[in-house]
C-alpha cells in the first residue's frame, strides 16, 4: 500500500516495499512523525496504528519533495455550474425579476440598519411630523416643565384630540394616521386618572365618542418595572399600530443611579427609541426641569438629566405658567429637528380652563425673552440706579462695594444686586466695574499743580 511520509516522499508498507527504494526509518514510539495519506483519510504510524484524520495536528513542514496539496484535491472548476443552462434564460430572468420585486417591497416595509443612497431614496419613510412642527411621527420626544405646571393635562388632551379625530391641536396641525394612542401613567392613581380623562373627554364636542375612546389605551404602570412596561408596549404595538405613546413620567422608567449621568440617561431612552423606530410611532415623555428654570429664559439646558437626555430626544417642548396668573400658560419649543429658529424664539400663549382641564390657544405669541422673570424683577420692580451707587467722581468700584451700597440703599437681596450688576454694568480688570454715568472732564485731564 502506497503512503506518504512526513517529508512528502512516496514510500511503501512492509508488505510491498520496493527493494530499490530505501525505506524511511521511524521510531515506533515517535507519534510526532505521522505517515499520512490524505486519500485514505487516516494516519498510519510505523507502529501500525491508525487514527481518524481530524485527530492529526496539521503541522507538517514544507519540503521540496512534498507533494502539492492541489494535486490531490478536486478541481474547483468542476463545481462551477451555469444554472442558466439548466433553467433556461427566460426562467432565470423571471427569478431575478421576482427577487428585485421582493427587495423593493422589503425597502418599503422593513427597516434595515444599512442602505445605499439609491435604496434609501426608494423607501417610503417620510419625515412629516405628527404634531406639526413640534413632534416627530417616529422617534422620542419630551414635554418638560416645573412641577404643577400642567404637563400631564396637556399630554392627556393631546392623546384625546388624536383619538377624537381633531385636525389641529392648540392652533397647529395634528396629523395622525391611525388615530390611536397609549397613555402610560406611573404617578397617578386609577381614580385620579379616570377623573381627569373623563372631564377632558366630555368637554370635547365630537361625534361617536364611545367608539373613539376605545382607541385610547391607558396603562397603570405605577407598580410595573421598566422592562414590564416595555414588554406590554411591545405586545400592543405588535398587534395594532399606534400614532402616539405617552409615558408620564420619565423619572419612573429611568435606569441608573445618577440622574445627571449622560450615559445612564441615554441608556434609559435607548430601548424606547428602538421601540419607536420598530413600530413607526412617537414616544413622548413627561419630564421635569431643574430649579434654575423657574426664572430663566426657556432653554433645553434646564431639563433634568444633563445633556444626555436632550441629545437623545428629537424634540423638547417646555410648558410654563405665567407667574401672576395660573390660567395662562406658555408653550415653547426649546429643541426640534427641523423646527425654524423663528418658531423656537416665540412662546405660544395658552388659556387653561380649570373646570374642563382644557387648553386653548389665545392667538398670542410672545418673545421667549419676556418669560425671564428675574430680569423683569430687576429692571421693573426693583429700580437700581447707578447714580445712587456711584459718586460723580468715581470712575470704577469694586464688586463688593457696589453690592454693599445697593443693599443699604434699596434693602434688596445680594442675588438681586448681582443680577443687576451682570445685566447693567461693564466689568473691567481686577474685578472692578465702570460707572456708566462717569464723564471725564477737561480739568481731570490737566496735570495737577505740585505745591512749592
Amino acid at each position: 500500500m502506497n503512503t506518504l511520509s512526513h517529508t512528502g516522499t512516496a514510500t511503501k508498507t512492509e508488505s510491498s516495499r520496493d527493494a530499490n527504494i530505501p525505506a524511511t526509518s521511524h521510531n515506533p514510539n515517535d507519534h510526532q512523525c505521522p505517515i499520512f495519506d490524505p486519500r485514505l483519510e487516516v494516519k498510519e504510524c510505523c507502529s501500525g496504528s491508525q487514527t481518524l484524520i481530524e485527530d492529526i495536528p496539521f503541522f507538517a513542514k514544507e519540503s521540496p519533495e512534498q507533494i502539492p496539496i492541489n494535486n490531490i484535491m478536486p478541481d474547483v472548476a468542476a463545481f462551477d455550474i451555469d444554472f442558466t443552462k439548466l433553467l433556461g434564460d427566460q426562467k432565470q430572468k423571471e427569478i431575478e425579476a421576482e427577487l428585485e420585486k421582493k427587495h423593493a417591497e422589503d425597502l418599503q416595509n422593513i427597516r434595515f440598519d444599512m442602505y445605499t443612497l439609491e435604496e434609501l431614496r426608494k423607501t417610503n419613510f417620510s419625515n412629516d411630523p405628527l404634531f406639526d412642527p413640534f413632534l416627530p411621527r417616529t422617534g422620542v420626544a419630551a414635554v418638560v416643565g416645573m412641577p404643577d405646571s400642567g404637563k400631564s393635562m396637556l399630554c392627556r388632551q393631546l392623546a384625546l384630540s388624536l383619538v377624537h379625530g381633531k385636525r389641529d391641536f392648540l392652533g397647529f396641525p395634528l396629523k395622525p394616521k391611525h388615530r390611536r394612542a397609549i397613555f402610560v401613567t406611573t404617578e397617578d392613581t386609577i381614580e385620579a386618572t379616570r377623573a381627569c380623562f373623563i372631564r377632558q373627554s366630555d368637554a370635547m364636542n365630537s361625534e361617536g365618542k364611545p367608539m373613539q375612546e376605545k382607541d385610547l389605551v391607558i396603562i397603570l404602570g405605577d407598580d410595573m418595572t421598566t422592562d414590564e412596561i416595555l414588554d406590554r408596549l411591545e405586545l400592543m404595538l405588535s398587534r395594532l399600530p399606534f400614532d402616539l405613546v405617552i409615558i408620564d413620567a420619565f423619572g419612573d422608567i429611568f435606569k441608573g443611579g445618577e440622574g445627571n449621568s449622560n450615559i445612564a440617561n441615554r441608556n434609559s431612552l435607548r430601548p424606547f427609541s428602538i421601540l419607536a423606530k420598530k413600530h413607526g410611532t412617537c414616544v413622548l415623555f413627561v419630564h421635569h426641569t431643574n430649579k434654575g428654570a423657574r426664572h430663566a429664559v426657556p432653554d433645553h439646558i434646564h431639563v433634568q438629566g444633563g445633556s444626555g437626555f436632550v441629545q437623545k430626544v428629537r424634540s423638547v417642548l417646555e410648558l410654563r405658567s405665567k407667574k401672576d396668573n395660573g390660567g395662562i400658560k406658555y408653550l415653547v419649543c426649546t429643541k426640534g429637528n427641523g423646527v425654524s429658529h423663528k418658531t423656537k424664539s416665540q412662546a405660544v400663549e395658552l388659556l387653561f380652563d380649570e373646570k374642563t382641564f382644557i387648553y386653548k390657544y389665545s392667538g398670542m405669541k410672545i418673545p421667549v425673552e419676556d418669560l425671564r422673570t428675574d430680569k423683569n424683577e430687576v429692571s421693573v420692580k426693583i429700580k437700581i440706579d447707578a447714580k445712587e451707587i456711584f459718586a460723580p467722581h468715581e470712575m470704577t468700584l469694586k464688586r463688593n462695594e457696589i453690592i454693599s451700597r445697593a443693599i443699604e440703599k434699596y434693602d434688596v437681596s445680594r442675588s438681586t444686586v448681582e443680577r443687576w450688576i451682570s445685566d447693567t454694568l461693564e466689568v473691567l480688570a481686577y474685578g472692578t466695574y465702570k460707572n456708566p454715568d462717569f464723564i471725564l472732564t477737561a480739568s481731570q485731564l490737566l496735570p495737577h499743580k505740585i505745591p512749592t
